[in-house]
């Protein structure tokens, strides 16, 4: 799906997972890489890397290399919101 193709409804399925909905809370707190994301999250190091495939892949995350680590963070320019729901606080 490309950027051009976002709707609510591609929002909503990424939101129905949990762990999802942790990972983008906390990148919305700042930039961080696997490791950090695994510690925080108490997940698995593939089971991370898996949402943050799927984040990527909508264009909800950044990231940047570092070295031999790649930094993850929150991408503020998103483009659905057209529901609004990222405009609001996420609760875990």
């Amino acid at each position: 799906m490309s950027v051009k193709e976002k709707n609510c409804v591609s929002c909503f399925k990424i939101l129905a997972e949990p762990t999802r909905i942790s990972l983008i809370k906390y990148l919305q707190s700042g930039s961080y890489n696997v490791t950090e994301i695994t510690k925080y999250l108490g997940v698995t190091q593939p089971t991370v890397s898996h949402h943050l495939k799927l984040l990527d892949k909508l264009g909800m995350v950044t990231k940047e290399p570092r070295g031999r680590k790649v930094v993850y963070g929150y991408n503020q320019d998103y483009p659905c919101r057209g529901c609004g729901v990222f405009t609001l606080p996420i609760k875990t």
